[in-house]
């Protein structure tokens, strides 16, 4: 009965421990198993590096060309802004009672010079950004 009982748990554990690598070299292969993946892991790592810095120095790109172009936009408007100015200034000119006529020719130089100096101002505040910002950061 002891032979049978002895060979039902050489059975299980034959069953459960029987795949196990006993052989004399087991150390050797593992090692060198081992070696290979973790050269293999190294190596999609370096990919994978690799690919986000491109993937960032795309978004930087695409990042500056977008400042760029709202800083071409940024003086568009501007220029708009001074066109649709004097095309309300010369509509309106006409309708002026006599005083506002009198006070805008005592004082208009200043006042177109002004509203020059603050219309070439926008550009150049926004050019001084651009430049003075230093690179992007996508943080």
């Amino acid at each position: 009965m002891s032979t049978t009982r002895d060979s039902q748990v050489d059975k299980h554990l034959e069953a459960l421990f029987g795949g196990l690598d006993t052989a004399a070299d087991f150390d050797t292969r593992l090692m060198a198993r081992l070696r290979v993946e973790s050269q293999t892991d190294a190596a999609e790592r370096a990919i994978r590096a690799q690919q986000e810095r491109l993937r960032y120095r795309r978004a930087q790109l695409e990042l500056q060309s977008w400042r760029r172009s709202m800083l071409r936009l940024l003086t568009l408007d501007t220029l708009g802004i001074a066109v649709l100015l004097a095309v309300a200034i010369v509509t309106a000119w006409p309708h002026l009672d006599r005083d506002v006529l009198d006070s805008s020719r005592l004082y208009g130089p200043y006042i177109a010079t002004l509203l020059g100096v603050v219309v070439a101002t926008v550009p150049l505040v926004g050019t001084w950004v651009e430049r003075t910002r230093g690179p992007v950061s996508l943080r």
